[in-house]
């Protein structure tokens, strides 16, 4: 990369030096500072960014709260999503900060604590983009080996993966970016800027571990999903490869025709699991193998190889698609902006507005709303139970005699 002049440094430092909160106004000389504040700090500026704010707040809380009651939702899957509630739910909670950075010209608390939350945002926010990765690492295994998948996997493990991305993140971060600004007595002026945007390598090293990094391995995963899914779906349905292999076999033979279809169904679509009762034949889901192997010993019934129902591996799998439109969608052009003007600055500079660029800010925290409606249109149960109780159903149930 080249070597920045004095003009480029200048408008960097100008246009796009930004914290957690998207500063407005940040390192613009004081002569600009009026005009700045009366383009961009407006009356819709402020209720925009606050209803942004609230929703992201109320989603995330309703999304917790329904899996709080609602004892169905805890499954294996839904962890990963309860720590993305979790996560957007504590950006949520942090953006008021930039609202009332709008409204008052100025960063409303001291300088350790800018610094402070400032590696506390960027560690929630690259454990909440590599969260993503996890589950997309998740679904690849139990598409290309879904018995040992569904064998092994725990809530335990998965709780396990969690606390590591949490713990990870934030001492990276919190070491990384507000430790560093401590040891050096870094000046963050009144708008709480941070060094990296004084340092063009350092932020381009920050957006490649925050986005551009979980970006690619999202792609990566997902498509080798996706192509899996269509490879072993494109030629027959599971019905007509049954019955083609079904007349094969002697139809008196029973344990042949139960081990057949089970054979077939994992041929045709690997990622979908399919647990079948050797004495009944039906299919049924079971929550994990420890109480798969309970049920069957309960009843009498041989041990078989369980997998994902399809039911669980269908959800899991449209999930898992709309989180990841939700975080390209999201965070793809505010990071291609950042990545072409840390490049070159008038690449962007004449064409884009700092207006915009704020409204482009902005967009990425949009990622943190859309991520529990996402939730709540691939999972009924879900959506359900958030309305139950908007309606306040539960609060009826329980006050009823």
């Amino acid at each position: 990369m080249p070597m920045m002049d004095s003009y480029s440094t200048d408008v960097y430092s100008t246009l796009l030096q930004e914290s957690v909160f998207t500063n407005h106004t940040v390192g613009v000389g004081e002569n600009d500072l009026t005009d700045v504040r009366s383009s961009l700090i407006t009356i819709t500026s402020l209720i925009l960014t606050s209803v942004i704010t609230a929703l992201v707040i109320a989603a995330n809380s309703m999304t917790l709260a329904a899996f709080c009651v609602e004892k169905r939702l805890r499954t294996y899957n839904n962890y990963f999503v309860v720590n993305l509630a979790i996560l957007d739910l504590i950006i949520g909670l942090l953006l008021p900060v930039g609202v009332a950075h709008s409204f008052l010209d100025r960063y409303p608390f001291s300088k350790p604590i800018c610094r402070v939350l400032g590696g506390i945002k960027n560690g929630i926010t690259n454990a909440s983009n590599v969260t993503v990765v996890v589950i997309c690492v998740d679904r690849h295994r139990a598409t290309f080996d879904p018995i040992n998948h569904f064998m092994s996997r725990s809530k335990r493990k998965a709780t396990l993966s969690i606390s590591l991305t949490w713990l990870v993140f934030l001492t990276f971060w919190l070491l990384y970016y507000t430790a560093w600004e401590f040891i050096n007595d870094f000046d963050n002026g009144d708008h709480c800027v941070h060094w990296d945007a004084y340092n063009s390598r350092a932020f381009i090293f920050n957006m490649i571990l925050i986005f551009y990094l979980p970006f690619v391995l999202v792609a990566v995963l997902y498509l080798q999903i996706l192509r899996k899914i269509v490879d072993t779906l494109g030629g027959k349905s599971v019905g007509r490869k049954f019955d083609e292999k079904k007349a094969e076999i002697s139809a008196n033979d029973r344990t042949s025709e139960e081990f057949l279809e089970e054979e077939v169904t994992s041929a045709v679509m690997p990622s979908v699991v399919v647990a079948i009762e050797s004495t009944q034949g039906k299919e049924v889901e079971h929550s994990s193998p420890e109480t798969a192997t309970r049920k069957d010993r309960a009843a009498g019934n041989k041990p078989v190889a369980k997998r994902e129902s399809m039911t669980e591996s269908r959800k899991a799998t449209r999930t898992l698609l709309f989180i990841i439109l939700s975080f390209v969608v999201t965070w793809l052009p505010i990071s291609l902006i950042n990545l072409l003007y840390t490049i070159e600055p008038r690449l962007i500079v004449p064409g884009l507005s700092y207006s915009a660029y704020i409204f482009f800010g902005w967009m990425r925290y949009a990622n943190s709303l859309l991520n529990p409606l996402a939730y709540a249109a691939t999972q009924p149960l879900l959506r359900a139970t958030i309305l139950d109780m908007m309606r306040c159903g539960r609060c009826r149930k329980v006050a009823s005699p």
